[in-house]
């Protein structure tokens, strides 16, 4: 999986110019929205212990098996470099003194929360493993309208720097109309997606890339 969204994408629905803003700053923009997004979305769970989770995942530590499972899946992009690969996950063993030593994670299937060790723990050993999860009714369209909105209202407040004002010691952002449209149009869809994964379900009216076409603003 590459970047949430694309320079491109935002564009088609910003009333702004490559004068106004360059691709590349857009490409800058984009990755400060995916860690915003992330860190709205996400669950960090450290040192979660590896034990039996059903019976195709048993967890098994014997000495043979080198196949484990987090409890949450799936597995999220930690780093936010577009994709869920080993540096994404951080497993360790701990022997009956509570001594720490991270192993190596060989692969990781991030949609079922499966991880392989290059080498497999003996019985002396208990594992605990460090990750991130998304929602699993999380979609990658989900995350590219909410990553098109919060660029938008960036690139808006971006290119306006006249909305930043001083006043006494306190800095006072007034948000350009469009910038503030985008960003609310934002938060509406990341209610709705925390208010899906917490009952597990999706809702039957969802945003698409047309409703947010529609939204794009005069020249400011």
């Amino acid at each position: 999986m590459s970047a949430f969204c694309s320079a491109s994408e935002v564009r088609d629905i910003i009333n702004l110019s490559t004068d106004d803003i360059s691709d590349a700053e857009i490409d800058n923009l984009i990755n400060l929205a995916q860690i915003q997004i992330a860190q709205e979305l996400y669950s960090y769970h450290e040192d979660e212990e590896v034990e039996y989770i059903d019976d195709e995942k048993d967890n098994e530590i014997d000495g043979s098996n080198k196949t484990f499972y987090t409890r949450y899946w799936p597995i999220a992009d930690s780093n936010h470099d577009g994709q869920v690969t080993t540096a994404d996950i951080k497993v360790y063993k701990f022997d009956s003194e509570g001594n720490r030593t991270e192993v190596t994670v060989s692969s990781v299937d991030a949609e079922r929360g499966k991880f392989v060790l290059a080498e497999a723990p003996t019985t002396d050993y208990t594992l605990k493993v460090t990750y991130w999860s998304k929602p699993p009714n999380i979609t990658d369209n989900d995350l590219k309208l909410a990553c098109i909105l919060l660029t938008a209202s960036l690139c808006y407040l971006k290119v306006q720097p006249q909305f930043l004002k001083h006043m006494d010691t306190l800095d006072v952002i007034r948000m350009p109309d469009a910038a503030e449209m985008y960003y609310n149009k934002y938060k509406e869809l990341i209610h709705r997606l925390k208010s899906e994964a917490a009952r597990k379900v999706k809702d039957t009216e969802t945003v698409t890339m047309e409703d947010i076409k529609s939204l794009v603003p005069s020249r400011f």
